[in-house]
């Protein structure tokens, strides 16, 4: 037999014998060859491996559609596996299986088996997106799987099964459905401090977070763990999780310390990016922008949430990606308002709730993001649990005769809201383009001389990672 002529099943398990008797005793003669072979002999070496593992998961799935496995002594296709090929037993085996199983199957876990078959990444790769897939398609809108299954592909051929790990929270941003933020409600119950434990002058606490509760710490103590210069300019010695420690004791002392009432200091800024139609009708996520938790994701209802609050600023985007609210100031409940809130909520205002004003936060009953205006007549407190419930559960509440008045049925808002719309009619969104308003908005330029705001807002933005400003003065966000 001829090189180039190997055609049949029996010729090519010869050629398999054949390389394996090429490698045998490979230590003995590899001082013969150069550097320069050598380099090109451990690519030839990883290329062979390649071929041999996608030929593995072919002959596995081949053996599965036969029935041979069933047929088998073996309990399953990854102890078959394990059976014939010996060296799985390490670890790799039910990786195997999966992809020669999905090989069998039709729709987009047959492509990814396929794709292992044809040699384009490994069966732990191929393993990863169909775990990635499973779990995706109970949190993503109807008919987005194909979209979700390409852009798993590329990422499984580009980067390996930890780019493809990596690819779910832009996945989750761009196709995720309400069912994103109803894990994140039920990861909200999970959020504990433990009583500290005392050694030696030591206290030592556990705490565990959700995303938003994550948001909120590190966007308090980003900017107070900085590293201090020592007076002659000596670099400061404290490590990072020292830095941190200290930088939230400083938020509490700060917090406490706070001037004229409880609740009245300055929080900081927590920035999400999300797009329109998911600000809308809460489905996906937005993500955190800056920051150590950059990148991680909030469900949109809990955006609705925190965006009431003058601390969280909100980049909304249309659908080209083009950011169409910059978190302007008159979308927040202001520190004045919120005083007016007090002295008229005296508490918050859901149902048999005694949790005192200085608790609560300022809602929005018809959201800015549905056109709502920042007003008193539109506003009311809610204390942190009953607000996170009113935008979970979309509850509508009204202003009667000076006093909120909550509907508590499941959907009340959306009712409401449809018509509130009727008697005000949205905006004219092509005549209140982004050019028009960039006078009102001055972080799409730089803000006008003397708005001492203005440019303080822009240099915590640009300072902060929110805005970058290249050579020749163009902003971005």
């Amino acid at each position: 037999m001829q090189v180039g002529q190997v055609t049949g099943f029996a010729d090519r398990r010869e050629s398999i014998g054949d390389a394996r008797v090429a490698l045998r005793d490979v230590a003995s003669w590899l001082s013969r060859a150069s550097g320069a072979e050598l380099t090109e002999f451990v690519g030839d070496l990883d290329d062979l491996m390649r071929v041999a593992a996608a030929a593995r998961v072919a002959a596995t799935a081949e053996a599965a559609a036969r029935g041979e496995i069933v047929a088998s002594t073996s309990p399953g296709t990854t102890a078959w596996v394990r059976e014939h090929a010996p060296t799985t037993v390490e670890g790799g085996a039910a990786d195997v299986a999966a992809c020669a199983l999905a090989a069998n199957t039709r729709g987009d876990r047959q492509r990814v088996g396929a794709a292992v078959i044809d040699a384009e990444f490994s069966a732990r790769t191929g393993a990863t997106i169909l775990r990635e897939m499973e779990k995706l398609r109970a949190e993503v809108i109807p008919g987005a799987m194909e979209s979700v299954t390409e852009a798993l592909l590329i990422m499984g051929r580009r980067h390996g099964p930890d780019g493809v790990k990596m690819v779910r929270p832009e996945l989750l941003s761009r196709f995720g459905s309400r069912e994103f933020q109803r894990d994140q409600d039920k990861r909200r119950t999970r959020v504990e401090l433990s009583r500290g434990v005392e050694n030696d002058g030591i206290t030592e606490y556990d705490l565990a977070l959700d995303n938003e509760s994550r948001a909120i710490l590190e966007a308090a103590i980003g900017p107070l763990s900085k590293p201090v210069p020592g007076p002659d300019g000596e670099r400061d010695t404290r490590t990072s999780a020292q830095r941190r420690g200290q930088a939230l004791i400083e938020a509490l002392r700060r917090g406490l310390s706070s001037a004229v009432l409880p609740g009245a200091s300055t929080k900081s800024t927590v920035v999400v990016v999300v797009d329109e139609e998911r600000l809308r009708d809460g489905r996906g996520a937005g993500r955190v922008l800056g920051g150590v938790d950059a990148g991680m994701l909030l469900g949109s209802q809990t955006v609705r949430k925190l965006a009431c609050d003058a601390h969280v600023m909100p980049l909304v985007r249309d659908a080209f990606g083009r950011i169409l609210d910059a978190g302007r100031s008159q979308r927040y409940i202001t520190r004045e308002m919120l005083k007016a809130l007090w002295v008229r909520d005296q508490q918050c205002t859901f149902g048999g709730c005694t949790a005192p004003a200085f608790w609560c936060d300022g809602h929005h009953l018809i959201h800015w993001a549905d056109d709502g205006p920042t007003s008193l007549d539109n506003s009311a407190l809610l204390c942190g649990g009953h607000h996170t419930v009113v935008h979970r559960d979309r509850l509508a509440g009204r202003l009667i005769d000076g006093q909120v008045v909550w509907d508590y049925t499941a959907g009340s808002y959306d009712r409401h809201l449809n018509e509130w719309r009727e008697q005000h009619p949205p905006p004219d969104l092509q005549a209140d383009s982004v050019v028009a308003q960039q006078d009102q908005r001055p972080w799409f330029g730089p803000p006008p001389p003397g708005d001492d705001q203005a440019w303080q807002q822009f240099r915590d933005w640009v300072d902060g990672g929110a805005l970058w400003v290249d050579e020749d003065g163009n902003i971005a966000a």
